[in-house]
């Protein structure tokens, strides 16, 4: 656990990006903000604590080693890179948590259309009442899930 003050920024080196892994709870000052400048992220199954969290380059948050809670103070002041991404890998929403602040305030709605779950196409980013990263999923995914239960439906209705 480091007790440093500092920003840290999570990177590019050369041509090679960056993983930072945290391998214990709290690995960072919880005052500490985060720069994600091209790297990755990994809380390696651990809960984290930040600051805020800024993206200056499109990079990833790795989710891979277990469950994770993330907590970033409210980022909403933080100038994100327009256009830059923030995929969050191996996502699981039944395992994985994300917050920013305590409320629908913690990011603005360019940050929000920053952000990926496992890549693109896959829904979008909010916020809910207690900041919380959630999936809202897209309009074809759910049209298509109502079609195939009215298709069901019929169908069991027809065999009986």
């Amino acid at each position: 656990v480091n007790t440093y003050t500092g920003t840290t920024t999570v990177g590019v080196s050369g041509a090679a990006n960056v993983t930072l892994q945290l391998d214990v709870a709290n690995a960072i000052s919880s005052s500490a903000g985060v720069i994600l400048a091209g790297g990755t992220l990994n809380p390696g199954g651990f809960n984290q604590q930040f600051g805020t969290l800024d993206l200056t380059a499109s990079s990833k948050i790795d989710f891979g080693a277990g469950g994770s809670t993330l907590n970033f103070a409210n980022s909403s002041s933080a100038t994100w890179g327009g256009g830059d991404i923030l995929n969050l890998l191996n996502w699981d929403s039944t395992l994985d948590s994300v917050y920013f602040g305590t409320d629908t305030t913690g990011l603005t709605s360019a940050q929000l259309a920053e952000i990926e779950f496992n890549g693109t196409g896959l829904g979008t980013a909010a916020l809910n009442a207690n900041g919380e990263l959630i999936q809202v999923p897209e309009p074809a995914t759910i049209a298509l899930a109502a079609l195939g239960g009215l298709g069901l439906f019929f169908l069991r209705r027809r065999k009986t």
